[in-house]
């Protein structure tokens, strides 16, 4: 039978991983580069997207903007509806986006 993710994360917090915690960390932050990778690869100038729920500050989660350019690791962005300060070439990680 297959752990599901409340096994896993009771494991970790009881200690029984506590050896391990090094490669969990290194194996979790490989993963969420890979994740990155993936949506940089899939974006594309001109494309509409949304900030995602992990996004900071706060009131960008929801928010849509459009691709300007797209880097090696990172994506520039405009913001729709320019509601803050600062709503032009936002350049910000791409796990924090998602295609509207």
């Amino acid at each position: 039978m297959t752990p599901t993710f409340e096994d896993v994360i009771t494991a970790i917090l009881s200690g029984k991983f506590d050896d391990q915690l090094g490669q969990l960390d290194s194996v979790i932050r490989d993963r969420g580069k890979s994740i990155s990778k993936a949506v940089l690869y899939s974006l594309k100038p001109g494309d509409k997207v949304r900030f995602n729920d992990r996004a900071r500050p706060a009131y960008l989660v929801g928010k849509f903007a459009t691709v300007c350019s797209v880097n090696r690791e990172t994506v520039v962005i405009d913001l729709v509806e320019p509601t803050v300060r600062f709503y032009k070439n936002i350049r910000c990680n791409p796990a924090l986006v998602e295609k509207a």
